[in-house]
């Protein structure tokens, strides 16, 4: 079951477009979330499979965790989260100064960087949408 009827719809709109662009540049993606802080999904490329909120609630989990552990070793402000797998790696980002978290799966046969890069890219979109949605938008981000 999707959550995205609990948020506004510019917002989902903003993550589609942001998602399927990634999902355009990153042939290696498999799977992208955006997720909010509470463990709800967003939206989701692509859009068919699992979708119990498993997957949403333990992604925001091991977020919240990681910000946890930067703030206690006080290592200044961390960037993203990374779990290497046999198949497949998740990088998981802040939407900068937002409470929603982008996480995504690629393949092995994808490079690290251009994963990297293709995550920030995509938070960094995100974060402009956001930004340009009028004042009246009932995002709470």
């Amino acid at each position: 079951m999707s959550d995205a009827g609990r948020f506004d719809p510019a917002l989902v709109a903003a993550g589609t477009a942001a998602l399927d662009a990634m999902k355009a540049d990153s042939p290696g993606l498999v799977l992208a979330v955006l997720i909010s802080d509470d463990g709800f999904e967003v939206v989701r490329t692509p859009r068919m499979g699992e979708q119990d909120g498993r997957f949403a609630s333990m992604a925001s989990s091991v977020q919240a965790l990681s910000e946890a552990v930067i703030h206690e070793l006080q290592i200044g402000k961390g960037d993203a989260v990374i779990i290497q797998a046999a198949s497949g790696v998740v990088i998981q980002q802040r939407v900068p100064g937002r409470s929603v978290v982008l996480s995504a799966l690629f393949r092995t046969d994808e490079s690290l960087g251009r994963c990297l890069v293709g995550v920030r890219n995509c938070t960094a979109a995100l974060d402009a949408a956001i930004s340009a949605l009028p004042s009246g938008s009932s995002i709470t981000l």
